[in-house]
Order: structure tokens, then sequence, then C-alpha cells
């Protein structure tokens, strides 16, 4: 008998061991994935080189753009959240890209919707941003998004969605930003991008705590991503997301876990409009 509740507490003992153990390698786990991988905060410290303040752009004497130094961090950054991909949940960044690819939107000449729910001057006002970051703005859905206490802007496909009250209530240069940034969601696939991703993680159509975790790390990625692409073409654009984040900022804004903080991204804004200062207006043009 006495052997006998010996060798239960030795099972009970080393069940035990075995289960903290695995508790212990899922907090590690956990806690890798859980870092906030937002690179805003390292990539405002970037403005000088050698306490050389950078332009937005390469120099003529061949001095690093902010740009590109901005560009090098998130390309670690990506790299940095694939390689977590790959040790944690056994996906191919390989894979992702050509399933990317081969659903990515197919811009024609033919001419994309316009919402009849939105005004002329809103329409017009997108179609100029459109045009400022590089797209034909005939290619891009312009479409009306109706529904109340929604952001001022989302994109889904390649069209963009603009909640109109919005519109009339923010300040415009806030709202040249946001198009801006919602323009660059489309340039790089982004709702493409998380489908995908979101469809590789999925495990019998769920998502466990985990793999939303890093949905949401890979989200904040494409957010600064979106953010930077913008500010970086036009120093209005850098401007208006001034304006925005202090408009958040002022009105008690709340964080979501799929977007940096409007604190550090403020920051952001403010860095390169710093940099796009030291450029002469007659530069600009």
């Amino acid at each position: 008998m006495r052997n006998k509740i010996t060798l239960i507490i030795l099972i009970f003992a080393a069940a035990t061991c075995i289960a903290l153990e695995k508790k212990q390698n899922n907090t590690t786990t956990n806690s890798a994935l859980s870092v906030d991988p937002t690179i805003v905060t390292s990539m405002a410290s970037l403005r000088t080189v050698n306490d050389k303040p950078l332009l937005p752009w390469s120099a003529d004497d061949g001095i690093v753009s902010l740009a590109e130094l901005y560009e090098e961090e998130l390309k670690k950054q990506e790299n940095k959240l694939w390689s977590q991909a790959q040790s944690v949940f056994g996906l191919n960044r390989k894979t992702f890209n050509q399933k990317v690819a081969a659903d990515r939107y197919k811009f024609t000449n033919k001419k994309a919707k316009r919402s009849e729910q939105l005004s002329s001057e809103v329409i017009a006002f997108v179609e100029d941003i459109l045009q400022k970051c590089g797209f034909d703005p005939k290619t891009i859905a312009i479409l009306a998004n109706t529904t109340a206490g929604t952001s001022p802007a989302g994109t889904i496909s390649k069209a963009i969605y603009i909640y109109e009250p919005a519109f009339k209530k923010l300040d415009r240069r806030a709202f040249t930003y946001i198009v801006a940034h919602e323009a660059m969601h489309i340039r790089h696939q982004d709702s493409i991008e998380r489908m995908t991703l979101k469809k590789m993680l999925m495990v019998n159509g769920q998502l466990t705590e985990q793999q939303e975790t890093f949905l949401n790390n890979y989200s904040r990625f494409q957010e600064t991503r979106a953010d930077l692409h913008a500010i970086l073409i036009d120093p209005l654009f850098a401007q208006g997301g001034i304006v925005y984040y202090n408009h958040l900022l002022t009105n008690s804004n709340t964080d979501t876990t799929v977007h940096p903080k409007s604190k550090d991204r403020l920051r952001l804004c403010m860095a390169v409009d710093e940099a796009w200062c030291l450029i002469p207006k007659t530069v600009i043009g």
C-alpha cells in the first residue's frame, strides 16, 4: 500500500513538473509575441546621422536619406515578424507572398465606381489626394461609409470608403493625411495581406489568442508602413498627420490593438515634418 502511495506521489510530481514546464514555455512564447513591434519611436530618433539633419529623400551630396533609413527599419521589422511566424506557427513567407500575388488587385483603365451618397466635394478632394499619391484616381473606387461611429476613411480591396460626416467635421489638413494613409494601404495590398495571413494562421476556422496577437502585430506593422510611405510623399501629409493625432489625443482617443499608439504616430509625423522643413519651398514646388 505504501509503495502504491509513493508511486502515485511520484507520478503526480512528474506531471506537475511537465505542466509547469509547458506553462513556462508558453509564457515565453506569448511574451515574445506580445511585444509591440511598432517601430515609430526608434524611427523618430533617426532624424540625424552624425548630428547632420536628414532630408526625406536623397540629397545631392550623397547623404543617405531619411526615407532610406526608415525603409531599412521597416524591412528589419518585417523580417522579425516573419522569423516569429516561421518559428512559432510554421508559416512560410514564400508561400504567403505567392498567395498574396495571386490575389493582387487588378488596376485597369476602366473608371471605378463613385458613390452617389458622397458629395462632389468629397469625391474631388479624394481624387486630388490619390493623384498626389501616384494613383490614376479613376482606378480606385470611392464609396460611402454610412455607418455612424466608424473611422473617417478605410479601404477594402481597391476601394476607399469615406464617412462624410467626419469629412465635414475634421480639419481638411487631417483628412488629407487620412486619405493618403489609406491610399498606401491600397498600394501595399494590405487588406489582401491580412486576409491571407489570417487564413494561413487559422486552424479549423479559428484563431488562438497567440495567433490573434501575431495578426495584430502584423497589422501594426502595416499601419506604420502606410504612415511612413504617406508622409514621405508630401509635406502636407506629414502636417496633416500632426493635426489629426493632436486632435485624437486632445479628444481622449482610445488606441486599438491593430494600430500603433497615437502619441507614437504623432511623434513620427513630427520627425518627418522637421525634415521636410529643411527643404526650400522652391525645391518642393
